[in-house]
């Protein structure tokens, strides 16, 4: 009982975390972008495209 219940944990924890690293890329890219580095907001924004569930 107790390891189903460190999983959960474990398993919830990590997908708040792969969450998270959408808005983190955001940032990065906004931030690379207002320092006029282009190419690396471009690989930030790509990557948190990437991060981003699709829609139907």
């Amino acid at each position: 009982m107790r390891k189903i219940l460190h999983l959960t944990i474990v398993c919830v924890v990590s997908i708040f975390l792969m969450g998270c690293g959408a808005d983190a890329a955001m940032k990065k890219g906004d931030k690379f972008y207002a320092l006029g580095e282009y190419y690396d907001a471009a690989t930030q924004y790509r990557k948190a495209y990437s991060q981003t569930p699709s829609k139907e």
